[in-house]
């Protein structure tokens, strides 16, 4: 029996969770979808860190489109995909200034290496993403099996 059945069988939200922070460390990019308060979508392919809670840091500069979605409307849905697994992840997100924008900065450098140049560019902004809501693709073959994991389920 493969890991993934053997997971679904005795699924919990403590495994579950454990399951999505396992996830987030093996993959580097997502797809962040933003919208404006007036109703103008916008997605794109980000890196981001995660944290030891499973929580996701990001960082855009201040005049990329999605910036200001982000400042106006912390509401966002993200997409981890990593075959055969892929997360769907519903939360706010916070922009972060001083010592928690330098903690944000060190992780994205940690898990990316390169690109330190983009960091040294002082229209870069950090955020933290905290989810609210998390739907797991646990196995792929139809139909899928999906476990949902809302913000007060997980321990």
């Amino acid at each position: 029996m493969n890991f993934q059945r053997e997971l679904l069988n005795k699924m919990d939200n403590r495994a579950a969770f454990k399951f999505y922070k396992k996830v987030l460390k093996r993959n580097k990019y997502c797809t962040i979808s933003t919208c404006s308060l007036k109703g103008k979508p916008e997605s794109a392919v980000m890196n981001y860190a995660e944290t030891k809670e499973g929580k996701m840091y990001f960082y855009c500069f201040d005049d990329f489109r999605k910036y200001p979605n982000l400042i106006e409307n912390p509401r966002i849905s993200i997409v981890v995909y990593n075959h055969p697994n892929y997360i769907q992840i519903d939360g706010s997100i916070t922009c972060l200034r001083g010592d928690k924008a330098k903690k944000a900065k060190e992780e994205l450098i940690k898990k990316h290496g390169g690109h330190v140049y983009y960091h040294a560019d002082p229209r870069c902004v950090y955020f933290l993403f905290t989810p609210t809501w998390i739907k797991i693709r646990v196995d792929e073959k139809f139909p899928a099996k999906y476990v949902t994991i809302n913000k007060n389920d997980r321990s």
